[in-house]
């Protein structure tokens, strides 16, 4: 019986390990792409334009990104009006660039 826990913890243990993380990260375009399309669309319900001056330079959690968007979404336009409105959680993004290449 103990052996047969030691096989099933090992099996869980090399499936788990083999997960693709790809899958919890967009690339580096699909990430700056989402955020700049949040700003636009925000600059045009506001009607202000900005200006992006930073980019992320690596691969950034879903969950991170789709964060961003969304606190850009629901900030009022009185808060948009300013010249960086860029809210706190699209400035503490993480991101890797030590990924690997996706299809390989």
């Amino acid at each position: 019986m103990y052996t047969n826990k030691k096989i099933i913890l090992l099996v869980l243990f090399i499936f788990s390990y083999c997960a693709d993380t790809n899958d919890l990260y967009y690339s580096i375009a699909e990430a700056n792409s989402k955020i700049i399309v949040a700003f636009a669309i925000k600059d045009a319900q506001c009607n202000f334009t900005h200006r992006l001056t930073a980019y992320i330079p690596g691969e950034a959690r879903k969950t991170e990104v789709d964060a961003c968007v969304q606190a850009i979404y629901t900030k009022l336009c009185g808060d948009w009006n300013v010249s960086n409105p860029t809210p706190f959680l699209c400035t503490s993004i993480n991101y890797r660039t030590n990924f690997k290449i996706r299809g390989m």
